[in-house]
């Protein structure tokens, strides 16, 4: 199966390069948890994209934290291993115990009972920056959280903008210190 995935991506990445500026962007999933996707963990999407790499350079990956921590993956571990290779960060929130109902990545709103609170986005992008993940030419960074249904979608919005904005000032405060 990871063979013809690799094949299928580099005829992927083939006929994008003469689109302007197209690049292609595989975001990692959960294998044995919730999503159930064949590229998973780090230690293998790593070489896999390493590996396209070699005759094609249009591809790169969608880091998700909601997806790294199903597979079991330190979040800075997996962000270090695979900081060449980022063009995209998503930064979700996921329930890590398998009895919960709530167990998988929903795109929950931040905090408990999921892992993903503003400290953990704060050194996340502490991380980035020490890395240089996240200067100058920084990837694309979203924040998934659905809205509830009758929720305000506009007022989610805010929320997670709030959230971005005080994450980022304790990862600045903390380059500073």
């Amino acid at each position: 199966e990871t063979e013809q995935f690799y094949i299928s991506l580099c005829e992927l990445c083939v006929a994008v390069e003469s689109l302007d500026k197209m690049r292609v962007i595989i975001e990692p999933m959960d294998r044995e948890a919730h999503k159930n996707y064949l590229v998973g963990p780090t230690a293998e999407f790593v070489p896999l994209i390493e590996r396209v790499r070699k005759t094609h350079s249009n591809i790169g990956i969608c880091w998700d934290s909601a997806h790294m921590r199903l597979c079991n993956d330190d979040l800075f571990d997996s962000i270090t291993a695979s900081r060449e290779l980022i063009f995209q960060i998503h930064l979700s929130n996921a329930v890590l115990e398998r009895t919960s109902p709530d167990f998988g990545d929903r795109h929950m709103p931040v905090g408990v009972p999921g892992f993903l609170t503003i400290e953990t986005i704060a050194a996340i992008f502490q991380k980035g920056l020490a890395l240089g993940i996240l200067g100058e030419n920084r990837p694309n960074i979203g924040i998934e959280v659905r809205s509830k249904q009758g929720d305000d979608p506009w007022t989610n919005i805010n929320q997670c903008a709030v959230i971005l904005r005080q994450a980022w000032d304790i990862a600045e405060l903390r380059k500073v210190m």
